[in-house]
This record gives C-alpha cells, structure tokens and sequence, in this order.
C-alpha cells in the first residue's frame, strides 16, 4: 500500500511521513504521538494526514523543551569528548606499561637462556610491579570513566523522557 502523500495535499495539510521530517523524530515517535493525542491528525487509509500548523506548533513546542535543558546537553555533550579522550589516553598508557613488561620478561628470559641465574632480581621484579600497578589504576580509572558514562547516558536518558513529557504537556 506505502504511502500516499497526495491524500493529504489540501488545506496546509501534510502527511505523516512529511511531518517527521519537519519534526525530525521517528514515525514511531509521530505515531505514539498521533494516538495520545498529543498531535491532531486524521488517518486516511494507512497515512495520517497532519494539518501544517499543527505540525509547527509542536516543533515549537519540542524546540522549547530542548532549549531549557540546552546547557545540560552541551555540558554532556563535552563530558563524553573528555572521557573519550581520557580513555584513549589511558589505553595508550597501558599498552606502553604492558610493553614495557614484555620486553623486560624477553630480557630476562634472554639472559636465563644464555646462561644466567634464572631468579628474576629485585630490580626487575620492583620495575615489573610497578608497570602492573600502573595498568591496575588505568584500569580502575577506565572503569569509573564507564561509570561516569553510563550515569550520563542514564541522566540524559531521564532528560529525554522529561522533555518528552513536557513536551507532551504543552501540546495537550
């Protein structure tokens, strides 16, 4: 069947297909929307058809509820660069530390095949601690960068559903 946009094209009126677009959600979204009542619209066959100024007074509407949540989003949106950056400094940090226990586990494998004492020395046991140390703390660093971030994702997640239903408020 598909859509049929002329079934629409009288009066300002514009399909739904047209009115996501506009809206810039998904038909799921427009079409929850459309049964709750929270946009007027009238279904012809398998298109609802949305008059226009109907479609804008609910932009607007949505474009107010973002606007007051705007400097939560772009602190967001910059918390989720750092910790990008944060992570993929700490995975370069811990690639170089586990490096560095490789290559001196070769060393001292090298000597005790050459016939040296094959007893790790303080030295290098004290060097290799210390490199493990320090992938254990990027570890527990990148799991509190996780954690950050799922708390964000969460809190923005709760944002959405707050502007979702102010939205859903203003336009009722």
């Amino acid at each position: 069947m598909g859509h049929t946009p002329g079934r629409c094209k009288f009066g300002g009126m514009m399909t739904d297909v047209e009115a996501t677009a506009v809206l810039a959600i998904p038909l799921r979204q427009l079409r929850r929307y459309l049964r709750d009542g929270v946009i007027r619209g009238e279904r012809r066959g398998d298109t609802w058809c949305i008059d226009g100024a109907e479609v804008e007074r609910v932009r607007q509407a949505r474009e107010q509820a973002i606007e007051a949540i705007a400097p939560e989003l772009a602190a967001a949106e910059e918390l989720v660069a750092a910790i990008g950056t944060v992570r993929g400094r700490a995975m370069r940090d811990a690639v170089g530390h586990a490096t560095e226990i490789l290559r001196l586990a070769a060393a001292w494998e090298q000597r005790a095949h050459g016939g040296a004492e094959a007893v790790m020395s303080g030295e290098l046991a004290d060097t290799m601690a210390r490199h493990i140390a320090a992938i254990e703390r990027i570890s527990s660093a990148l799991r509190g960068t996780a954690a950050t971030y799922t708390a964000l994702l969460d809190h923005l997640g709760g944002l959405a559903r707050l502007t979702d239903t102010a939205h859903q408020q203003e336009t009722v």
